[in-house]
This record gives structure tokens, C-alpha cells and sequence, in this order.
């Protein structure tokens, strides 16, 4: 599977195999036991993960409305007011954390669920579940806190405000 990090309709990625393992170099992050296949497979499947996190925190719109993925955007900007063109380092820094993880535990990021059988283990004696009422995907989403952290200065709360680290 190719690599497709050139905006619009074919877009399947945002950061390229040699990004990834500079990037991977510089972190002493060890991919020698991956085929170049197997990390590109771990690229395109997270860029769909990554979209899937942010698409409720993005800031400004979609390029164009052709693009396959979402970035990059027009209008949007960074919680310091700066414009973000093209796509941010950030977002193609989270497509290879992502996509590190999930070399390690493919398919993981993108797990079925069922919101139903969604609990939590409420008395450890004799065990008993307790169902959780969750919103949606996202509270069975996994997420990766380096991700997450990579993503805190360019993305808004779901309420369209600048996401916000409170201390």
C-alpha cells in the first residue's frame, strides 16, 4: 500500500515512511523488526484513527471538500493565534506515535465495540460489572497520551473553545 500524504482525494496519510523513521531515529524508537509494508500499513490505518479523534476539535474547515482526510484546513489557527498551513507538524508527529503503537498492537486503535456491554467492575468480592453509560465512540476510543499531547496546542474541546490544560 502506498503512502499518499499529497492533499486531496487519494490522501491516505499524513506523515511518509521516511518521515517515520527519522522521526523514530531521533526518539530511539526501534522499528528494524518491520517490514517498510507493515509500518506504511500502520501510517494509513492511523491517519483514519487520527481523523477520527480530532474530528470534533478542529479548528477552521476542511480545505477542500474533495480531501480524503482533515488536514489541511483553511482559517484555522493555533491556541497561540497562529495560523496553521498545511499540515501541522504536530498532526504528522501523531500519525507516527500512532502508528508506532499500533505496529506493536495492530489493529488496536480501531477496535469494534458494543456500547451495551460497555462496564466497569464495581465490587471485586463477588464480582460485579456495572454497565457505563458512555457518548458515543468516543468513550470506548483508546487514546494514546503522547498523541494527545502532541495534539493539545492546535486542537479546540469538543465545545469549540482552545483546548486547555487545567492544573
Amino acid at each position: 500500500m502506498a503512502v499518499i500524504t499529497t492533499p486531496g482525494a487519494t490522501q491516505n496519510a499524513y506523515a511518509t515512511l521516511a518521515e517515520f523513521k527519522a522521526y523514530c531515529d531521533d526518539r530511539g524508537l526501534v522499528y528494524s523488526s518491520y517490514t517498510d509494508a507493515q509500518i506504511e500499513q500502520a501510517i494509513v490505518r492511523t491517519a483514519r484513527w487520527l481523523d477520527g479523534y480530532m474530528a470534533n476539535m478542529l479548528p477552521g474547515i476542511r480545505g477542500d471538500a474533495t480531501y480524503a482526510l482533515l488536514w489541511p484546513r483553511t482559517g484555522a489557527v493555533d491556541q497561540d493565534g497562529y495560523e496553521l498551513s498545511g499540515v501541522p507538524l504536530q498532526v504528522n508527529y501523531a500519525n507516527i506515535e500512532a502508528a508506532f503503537y499500533d505496529l506493536g498492537a495492530p489493529n488496536t486503535l480501531q477496535a469494534t465495540y458494543t456500547p451495551s456491554q460497555q462496564k466497569i467492575l464495581t465490587q471485586a468480592g463477588a464480582i460485579k460489572w456495572t454497565p457505563v453509560a458512555g457518548s458515543g465512540t468516543s468513550s470506548a476510543r483508546i487514546m494514546l497520551p503522547v498523541v494527545e499531547d502532541l495534539l493539545a496546542r492546535v486542537l479546540r474541546d469538543k465545545r469549540g473553545y482552545p483546548a486547555a490544560l487545567v492544573v
